[in-house]
């Protein structure tokens, strides 16, 4: 029997309709490497309390071999979350891409890396430099392949009256994978299947996938705490947005489009299972978005030891170690040098920000009228603005060009409009970003420069009343205080140029915007305009 020391194994069981909460035993197929005392299957009692639709998330030890259980219960929606119940869905989507011609190391394996959260470990020593997985183009997810192998969806997709420009081939690959999430749900063996493509088995990898976390998923359960969490981060409006937009194009499909090309599983839940997959897994390559089996199981991380090389649409995927990895080591790419808040409303997460690599703001939604109608005319009176600490962004750009051009102080305009966007965060009675602005300042007293509100904040600002740790607070804490300081260091560059402030007290993080804005506004005095 083979040992599964050093990785994790992983099932999810959904409760049956018919099970009976102290009696029910469900039988599991955890194959016959499991480690489970020799045997190939698990008997698990259905738990009091349990209710048909809740989950058993089962996972081995990697270092005991003991199997552990928890039940996980389902939440109350028009949208529920998928489940499956496999063992060996890993091993079989890697035995496909092999089989389909594509290289996948035997070193690599998934398992369970912190709680809640699987990614890909090594089973045993990597060297730097060694291929990880080459994965052909014929096998990723791409528009293109989705439009040949189901014309007729895309082609009724097409014709549908969608909500934004743009939308058409998101509505299309979402329905797809979701048609392809739904047949995954419905079968039974998926190694007895007829069409057990790469395409098949990467789609019952998908449907593992728990999105629960999402600020989407957590938009449509509890839109009230999540939006008055984030408050008075803009990110709730595009969340807010984002999330309603994607059950008005399922309601709309299931409208417009014959039920037979969607698919028998097809409802809300799974549409935005399959956006979610989308949204979070996917990669740019030729800014054309693809889902590559098996490369979308690394997690990121900011100090990435695996590279992915892909440049052109028709080239592989290439994934090869840039450090050596020790045996149980996890293998993590970066998903780009992000702020938190974009981070988290295209991942659901954010990273510790003593690592965060810039600080980002996006106005959006309601902007401030009297700001816009003072400096920018009328047709720019909606547009959003990003600000980015790592570089000029196009919108930042239009909108100081369009100052300029209105004959307007481009300067007065970036210190007018952060000023007033600091305020929110500023008169904000949330005890949160209060306790986080108040370590800010204690921070800069002792050194100007620094930004480390982190290294301030007290034991009982994090956790009052000794409270246990809420993720969402957490990342909605980090969302704004980014923020905050992205604010700031485009505030201090007005600052710094009429000669109200040093170099030495600016923001230290924010070193690359300023000098890239103070060379902006300096071509716009002089020429006119300027490109970032």
């Amino acid at each position: 029997m083979a040992s599964a020391t050093g990785s994790a194994r992983q099932f999810s069981v959904r409760i049956p309709a018919d099970a009976t909460p102290g009696e029910t035993k469900l039988h599991i197929d955890v194959g016959a490497d499991s480690g489970a005392g020799g045997e190939s299957e698990l008997v698990v009692l259905v738990p009091e309390g349990a209710q048909p639709g809740d989950r058993m998330m089962l996972w081995q030890d990697p270092e005991t071999q003991k199997w552990q259980a928890k039940l996980v219960r389902s939440e109350p929606s028009q949208a529920q979350l998928p489940d499956v119940a496999n063992g060996n869905v890993f091993s079989r989507l890697v035995e496909a891409v092999r089989l389909a011609g594509g290289f996948v190391s035997a070193k690599l394996h998934r398992a369970q890396v912190s709680p809640g959260l699987f990614g890909l470990i090594a089973l045993e020593p990597i060297a730097a430099g060694e291929e990880l997985l080459r994965i052909p183009s014929e096998l990723r997810m791409l528009m293109s392949a989705i439009q040949a192998t189901a014309p007729e969806l895309c082609s009724a997709v097409a014709g549908l009256e969608l909500t934004r420009p743009g939308l058409r081939d998101e509505v299309q690959m979402t329905a797809f994978l979701a048609k392809l999430l739904g047949e995954a749900m419905n079968r039974e063996n998926v190694a007895s299947s007829t069409a057990n493509t790469v395409w098949l088995s990467f789609a019952d990898a998908l449907l593992d996938e728990d999105f629960r976390s999402h600020p989407y998923w957590k938009m449509i359960h509890d839109a009230k705490l999540t939006q008055a969490t984030l408050a008075p981060s803009l990110e709730a409006e595009h969340l807010a947005a984002r999330s309603k937009e994607v059950l008005q194009s399922c309601r709309l499909l299931a409208q417009k489009v014959p039920s037979d090309m969607l698919g028998a599983g097809f409802g809300p839940g799974m549409y935005m299972h399959a956006r979610l997959c989308w949204l979070t897994r996917s990669f740019d390559v030729d800014t054309v978005p693809a889902l590559c089996p098996l490369a979308d199981m690394f997690n990121h991380s900011h100090e990435a030891g695996v590279h992915r090389e892909c440049r052109h649409e028709a080239d592989p995927m290439v994934l090869t170690a840039t450090r050596a990895h020790a045996r149980g080591e996890q293998l993590c790419i970066s998903y780009g040098a992000k702020a938190n808040p974009l981070l988290y409303r295209t991942y659901g997460f954010t990273i510790a920000p003593e690592y965060e690599p810039a600080w980002g703001f996006v106005l959006q939604g309601k902007q401030p009228a009297a700001i816009y109608s003072k400096y920018l005319p009328e047709s720019l009176a909606q547009l959003s603005i990003h600000f980015d600490t790592s570089c000029i962004r196009d919108s930042l750009a239009t909108a100081l060009c369009a100052a300029h051009g209105q004959g307007q102080d481009a300067k007065e305009f970036l210190r007018e409009l952060c000023a007033h966007c600091c305020q929110a965060y500023e008169l904000d009675p949330d005890a949160g970003i209060s306790a986080a602005l108040a370590a800010l300042r204690r921070a800069r007293a002792a050194d100007p420069s620094s930004g480390a509100w982190w290294a301030e904040m007290r034991p009982e600002d994090l956790h009052p009343g000794g409270s246990s740790p809420d993720p969402l607070l957490e990342d909605a804490l980090r969302v704004k205080m980014s923020e905050y300081l992205a604010l700031t260091v485009h505030k201090e560059v007005a600052d710094l140029l009429d000669g109200h402030l040093s170099e030495a007290n600016c923001l230290s993080g924010g070193a690359r915007a300023r000098e890239a804005l103070k060379s902006a506004l300096a071509q716009l005095k002089e020429q006119g305009s300027f490109e970032p």
